[in-house]
């Protein structure tokens, strides 16, 4: 973990330290209370939700050794513990950061897209890991709150670290950018994702362009050639870039592709300096795009072809995010849960129908978040009639959103679909359905928990009931 001193903390931060002899340093920062432990700096955010100010006392009880707050606490905590008075404490958690990442000698490497960020970031970290001592930020701590507390928890002897960045407002890309110092930049790809929050998809690539808004002489840009929205930010940057993907003219491409199932994807990986085999272990042509990001960001990093791709190979899917795993009646389950989108959704889909089994092919969805009040409707119908045009036996949808694509799906002619209200329900279900043989693919946004239907189905089987 980053250590920084009192002194180091009001150099960072422009702070008041108005005493208290409990702490001259600090090596964990917190914003939840809940999580502090003996030792923590608690820096009360203000956050669009709650006022941090309102558990000062509850984090000064848990054991932290220091205060950083905007307003002296109230009730005081004991006199031993160091308080930091600032302005605001959300710009003081960032500067706290961009201090840590200046202060460390180390390669930054930040990821942002559509879709993929975190499995990009995780394939990243294999290959970089590979040569030379590695840290990513850990979950999706990915925005203006996250991404600096994934640096403060940086370990000390860090020489790489690989960073995933997300954004839901104009300008936001441009301040972590700007506290992470990028010597790498990854724009994997624009897709009509968060129209909760902007316009356009053109406004997202607006928004997502700003990773490349401040490049230093010596910051790399990595790019998706594929994605014609990318590429019309890309092809003129004025730093050095690398570019990936499979249509001619890309630095980093793929050759002899062969999908296996649900064993993953064979290629070549064709690169600057020739080419190497991989057998990639996360099925799936987006998976693919995913990887190829992942080796051109090894290259800008100066890894050698050989060790990229030793690296990809003993990369595995993440539970949540394309982890398949089976169960001991032999039905098969595809752990998509973590997130989904229109376009994400039309991916997936395509390549799940390729898929062979000796059972069903189910289809289990939850709603998909954060695609604007007038697009939620529409796009839950399409939904509904591709996985009616599919290769799909069953279709099991979950959340409000989804009547309508049940809706559609059975106005298409797949009468085996059934809307339920929570993950919890449509789980139930399944449990009494699914025969051994069986493929499901669960797949759904965040907000809709569709995990908890894994849950169900796994705990009827081992528990026997």
């Amino acid at each position: 973990m980053a250590r920084l001193s009192r002194k180091e903390i009001v150099t960072a931060t422009g702070a008041i330290d108005t005493g208290g002899n409990g702490g001259e340093s600090f090596d964990r920062f917190s914003i939840d209370s809940r999580s502090i432990r003996k030792g923590d700096l608690f820096i009360a955010i203000i956050g669009p939700h709650h006022d941090g100010h309102k558990f000062v006392g509850e984090a000064a009880r848990n054991g932290a050794s220091g205060i950083l707050a905007s307003r002296p606490p109230s009730p005081p905590v004991p006199d031993r513990l160091p308080v930091f008075e600032v302005p605001d404490t959300h710009q003081a958690l960032q500067d706290l950061a961009a201090f840590v990442r200046r202060r460390e000698h180390l390669k930054v490497i930040g990821i942002t897209g559509s879709a993929g960020k975190t499995t990009t970031k995780e394939m990243a970290f294999h290959v970089v890991s590979a040569a030379t001592s590695s840290y990513r930020s850990p979950g999706n701590l990915n925005n203006l709150y996250g991404l600096p507390l994934a640096l403060l928890r940086m370990p000390e002897g860090t020489e790489t670290a690989v960073l995933e960045m997300g954004m839901s407002s104009k300008g936001e890309l441009l301040r972590l950018a700007r506290i992470a110092g990028l010597d790498v930049g990854c724009l994997i790809n624009i897709l009509p994702v968060h129209l909760e929050f902007f316009d356009s998809v053109e406004e997202i690539a607006a928004a997502k362009a700003e990773i490349f808004e401040e490049p230093t002489p010596a910051s790399t840009a990595v790019w998706n050639r594929d994605d014609p929205l990318v590429e019309s930010i890309c092809r003129d940057l004025a730093c050095h870039s690398v570019s990936f993907g499979l249509r001619p003219g890309a630095d980093w491409s793929a050759g002899a592709i062969k999908e296996q199932g649900l064993e993953g994807i064979s290629f070549d990986l064709l690169s600057p300096d020739g080419s190497e085999p991989v057998h990639l272990r996360a099925p799936g042509r987006h998976n693919l795009e995913n990887a190829l990001a992942a080796a051109a960001i090894g290259g800008a990093c100066g890894i050698s072809l050989e060790r990229i791709a030793a690296a990809l190979e003993r990369f595995r899917p993440l539970q949540m995010r394309g982890a398949c795993t089976t169960l001991p009646s032999g039905v098969r389950i595809i752990d998509d849960c973590y997130n989904s989108n229109p376009a994400a959704m039309e991916r997936v889909l395509d390549w799940f129908s390729g898929l062979e089994t000796g059972g069903r092919r189910i289809m289990v969805s939850g709603d998909m978040l954060e695609l604007g009040s007038g697009e939620e409707e529409n796009a839950h119908r399409r939904l509904g009639k591709q996985v009616a045009q599919s290769k799909t036996d069953m279709f099991i949808g979950v959340g409000p959103l989804h009547a309508h694509s049940v809706e559609a799906a059975r106005g298409a002619g797949l009468h085996q679909s059934f809307h339920f209200a929570t993950a919890e329900e449509a789980g139930e279900y399944l449990a009494g359905q699914v025969h051994p043989d069986d493929l499901l693919l669960i797949k759904g946004s965040r907000g809709i928990r569709m995990e908890q239907v894994i849950r169900k189905l796994d705990s009827r089987e081992r528990c026997g009931g």
